[in-house]
């Protein structure tokens, strides 16, 4: 049973370190979503579920890694002797206290972290088509034709005469670019060109 608890916190360990850092250099969600964005092939919701996944591994493997290790964790807290508690207890106990407090208070160290993730996801280059509105990925054809002044119809016969595959005006900007492994800003442009509307930067 140990060497199970052991191998599964070891490989839960290895995917949560690939998936931080994958989450941590990520654009923006706005960003990530309208272009498509994918790293090894895997696209940003892939590279959470993944991250999500592991860490529910992880936190069951702990549970178990600490039941199956519950007198040895006590002596590493006890120490030899009458002391309440240990030099590497104490330490280790204010250093994570330390951390949690400057993470809910967005003080140096864990600010200067998050500012410069800021930094890099904002370094991702941006994309040529800006969305109509925020999330705009998540927009049915209906809901986009609406915005273009345009029929359903006449924006799925636009698409369809580009070679994008079309089920139906029901579906989402993020749902069509899918099925035709493109982006929705790419959907969108080819559509805004065909209407002759150009391609606006906001």
């Amino acid at each position: 049973m140990r060497r199970y608890v052991s191998l599964f916190l070891l490989w839960s360990l290895l995917a949560l370190v690939a998936t931080g850092i994958v989450l941590y250099i990520m654009p923006h969600g706005r960003v990530a979503y309208w272009t498509g964005w994918r790293l090894l092939g895997l696209d940003k919701d892939q590279w959470t579920s993944i991250h999500i996944v592991f860490a529910l591994i992880m936190l069951v493997a702990g549970i178990l890694h600490i039941y199956l290790n519950w007198n040895s964790i006590v002596r590493y807290l006890k120490g030899v002797g009458s002391k309440l508690l240990t030099t590497e207890s104490l330490i280790t106990a204010l250093v994570s206290l330390t951390l949690l407090i400057t993470s809910i208070y967005n003080l140096p160290p864990s600010k200067t972290l998050m500012d410069l993730q800021e930094k890099v996801k904002d370094s991702w280059t941006q994309p040529a088509i800006r969305p109509p509105l925020p999330h705009a990925e998540l927009l049915t054809l209906n809901q986009l034709a609406k915005r273009l002044k345009v029929s359903p119809d006449r924006v799925v016969a636009l698409l369809k005469a580009q070679g994008v595959k079309v089920v139906s005006s029901g579906e989402t900007l993020r749902e069509v670019a899918r099925r035709n492994h493109s982006a929705p800003d790419r959907v969108y442009s080819m559509l805004l060109k065909a209407l002759g509307k150009g391609t606006p930067s906001s």
